[in-house]
């Protein structure tokens, strides 16, 4: 039987999603041969490499937010969605006492779920997407070059979405492989892996892609699939009115403090906007290139 590769994007709480396409594939007897994720799609990939469908779905059909994220022991949770606009005041502080949300509880439920000999002893290759911070490049990495002892280091900095604290490795901090890419199935092209099967987290039509000699099978949902960060069993979508996220009490911040908060953003954004900026002048230089070019076609022939 033909073997399939898999690419999984990133998008929070969404990742349930991949889930039950992963139990919809395993009902069809597909089997794959290597799998890349980017963010919850590089945790969900683990648990595909692993060959554990249970194992995915207990972790996923019990989890709560406190599992994932540890705040201040005063603070309470009012629901499980963390950008519930009452929280607002909450991340607020945190972002500028510490920098982000500390993820540690995520680490210690990602080691007890996943089998590290198990991951590296399958015969499912794995890699993953990050974004370095300093470098304001992806990191796509396998398997074979992520050392077992950080192996779960690397799935947090894949994961570690806006407003979570960076991830360091190598003197490097590390954010969300989404910044770069949140679909990684280029990963897959490179090694020569032409049956794709891409697990899509956006709202958009599915599709077969036949490009490059690949044939790309794109799977994603027609449905609303709740907040990025939304673990309440029964989600009833919202719309989130951003000035609601400005906190009742600024006072409670001072001068210095909000300085530093700022200061935080700009570091870690200002690579980023560049690096678009950048993106956008080349692709803008690429089209005025081709329509010098045209023209000069037109005037010769």
């Amino acid at each position: 039987m033909r073997k399939y590769a898999v690419a999984l994007a990133g998008g929070g709480s969404k990742g349930i999603y991949q889930i039950g396409a992963w139990k919809a594939l395993d009902e069809l007897g597909i089997e794959f041969e290597a799998v890349t994720g980017t963010s919850i799609g590089a945790i969900n990939s683990a648990f595909m490499v692993q060959g554990d469908l249970n194992k995915a779905y207990d972790m996923w059909s019990n989890l709560r937010m406190d599992q994932c994220v540890r705040l201040p022991e005063n603070v309470g949770l009012v629901s499980e969605n963390l950008l519930d606009r009452q929280h607002a005041g909450v991340i607020f502080k945190e972002l500028i006492t510490h920098g982000g949300i500390d993820q540690s509880p995520l680490f210690d439920l990602l080691s007890k779920y996943i089998d590290l000999p198990l991951v590296y002893s399958s015969s499912i290759d794995f890699g993953l997407c990050t974004f370095s911070l300093r470098n304001r490049t992806s990191l796509k990495i396998w398997r074979s070059d992520i050392p077992q002892d950080l192996f779960f280091t690397y799935i947090m900095a894949s994961s570690a979405l806006p407003g979570l604290r960076p991830i360091k490795l190598d003197d490097h901090l590390y954010i969300d492989g989404g910044f770069g890419d949140n679909l990684p199935f280029d990963m897959l092209r490179r090694r020569g892996l032409r049956n794709i099967i891409a697990i899509d987290l956006r709202p958009v039509k599915n599709r077969a892609i036949t490009t490059d000699r690949l044939r790309i099978t794109h799977i994603c949902n027609s449905l609303e699939l709740g907040g990025t960060l939304d673990l309440t069993p029964l989600f009833f979508p919202e719309i989130l009115n951003w000035d609601t996220l400005i906190p009742e009490r600024l006072s409670d911040f001072s001068t210095a403090s909000i300085t530093t908060f700022l200061f935080r953003i700009i570091r870690i954004c200002l690579p980023i906007l560049i690096t678009e900026l950048y993106r956008a002048l080349s692709r803008l230089r690429f089209c005025t290139r081709c329509r010098r070019t045209a023209y000069t076609l037109r005037r010769n022939f």
